[in-house]
């Protein structure tokens, strides 16, 4: 079901968030096979710095979704499931 659409500037902001967790969860793969690439993560500083990175991606994903259901009259239900098509800019009730 379309709910309705997104400008382009705020189809652009969310999928720099997305992108971003994107990358993130591409670095959580990389680490979980660590031994395979020679690669040493034995400092925990650089897991904790994605670990903390991901959590503010996330709040930054709520917020755009808060925001833009809020200007639109969106309501907004804990079991409801949104998607954007960033070419048609389409918010989709899942």
């Amino acid at each position: 079901m379309v709910l309705g659409k997104v400008s382009d500037a705020e189809r652009n902001e969310l999928q720099i968030f997305m992108e971003r967790k994107g990358a993130l969860e591409d670095l959580f793969l990389v680490l979980g096979r660590q031994s395979e690439f020679g690669v040493d993560i034995s400092s925990t500083h650089l897991y904790e710095k994605i670990v903390s990175d991901m959590q503010d991606v996330r709040k930054e994903i709520n917020r755009w979704w808060t925001r833009v259901s809020e200007a639109y009259s969106w309501r907004f239900d804990p079991g409801n499931s949104w998607n954007v098509d960033f070419y048609s800019n389409e918010v989709h009730l899942m």
